[in-house]
């Protein structure tokens, strides 16, 4: 019995001196040169915890090196023919992206925050999908949130952005005293400063990768794969996954959270656009043509909104009018992102592509 006793007190006594020690072991900030052009984060697992040594690095080098930070939901993620920010970077790397399902503006907010001050002058492009403003996805999803930071990084940011305040409180009671962000808060000196400081400062450096210039072939039409007509790839068979736009009002969530992002990042001083995406009306009117209505009445809900935050904004919903510019009912394909980035460039001043 006293063995274990002795064995307890000296495991106490270790944990204490650790955590001592940690609290005196200085925040690791890189001392090298600017990199030499714009980075990428290879993991997204910084963003969700907050950082801000890795974000930090990340943010200063898009900024420093007339970067862009390119942010969007499921419909900016990976296309084999290439997607929107694939085609900003087809005559030099400039856009860094960082895209997924319910990658909303309130969610890129926390992690933001959190590196404000590094925030002044960079080149950030939101691509706005207007299916969030629909009956499935209109209102706040607590699971697309801790998919993307932590309940504590949320309730930080709360504080300054309203919008969060109604998102936090909708998380799960277990989530919201979750020990794991100040457990992770008391092993970050050893795992992360002791660690790049002492023992292996490449562990750090390899956290990034250099931007590439998109090496692909832009697509000069829509996919034969396509059926023109129903507004989706032949073999996609869930036409019963789209979802009617709601009544202005019904999505209020949705709109307090765009505002909250587009008033922060003038705060900052971010060099903000907004593409307002299309919605995919040659399926709407094959499949849907009772939902045709609540669409166009959306479209102009969220032009009136976006003209009145004084934003800079592209208009890219005319795009879904054309055929073939949709995969299936939400998601855009090569073509249309194609014809998205066009749009963006010239509002962006950058030079055209050749067609």
């Amino acid at each position: 019995m006293k063995l274990f006793t002795r064995l307890g007190q000296t495991a106490a006594a270790l944990l204490a001196a650790l955590l001592l020690l940690g609290g005196l072991m200085p925040d690791f900030r890189p001392d090298s040169p600017p990199p030499e052009g714009p980075l990428r984060l290879r993991s997204g697992l910084p963003f969700k915890h907050s950082d801000e040594v890795l974000t930090e690095r990340f943010v200063r080098s898009l900024r420093d090196h007339g970067g862009l930070l390119c942010l969007g939901t499921s419909e900016t993620t990976t296309l084999a023919g290439g997607n929107w920010p694939d085609f900003l970077n087809a005559d030099t790397a400039r856009a860094a992206v960082l895209a997924g399902a319910g990658r909303t503006p309130g969610v890129h907010l926390p992690w933001l925050e959190a590196v404000k001050g590094e925030l002044a002058g960079l080149g950030l492009v939101y691509y706005l999908n207007p299916v969030y403003w629909n009956a499935h996805l209109g209102q706040t999803d607590p699971a697309y949130f801790l998919r993307y930071t932590t309940p504590h990084q949320l309730r930080l940011a709360a504080r300054h952005h309203p919008a969060l305040a109604e998102a936090f409180a909708a998380l799960p009671l277990t989530d919201r005293f979750h020990p794991g962000p100040w457990l992770r808060a008391l092993r970050r000196p050893w795992f992360q400063d002791f660690r790049w400081r002492f023992l292996s400062r490449s562990s750090f450096d390899e956290a990034f990768a250099p931007l590439t210039t998109y090496a692909g072939t832009p697509p000069q039409g829509p996919s034969p794969d396509i059926d023109l007509e129903k507004g989706m790839l032949r073999t996609f068979a869930h036409a019963d996954w789209f979802s009617p736009a709601l009544p202005p009002g019904e999505a209020a969530f949705r709109d307090a959270e765009l505002l909250d992002f587009i008033a922060a990042c003038e705060g900052w001083g971010v060099e903000l656009t907004v593409v307002l995406g299309p919605p995919n009306l040659p399926f709407i009117r094959h499949h849907f043509p009772d939902a045709a209505p609540a669409s166009q009445t959306l479209q102009a809900h969220l032009r009136a909104l976006l003209s009145s935050t004084g934003v800079h904004w592209v208009d890219a919903t005319d795009i879904g009018e054309i055929p073939g510019a949709f995969h299936d009912h939400q998601h855009i394909s090569s073509f249309g992102a194609f014809l998205i980035a066009e749009r963006l460039r010239e509002s962006l001043n950058l030079p055209p592509l050749d067609r």
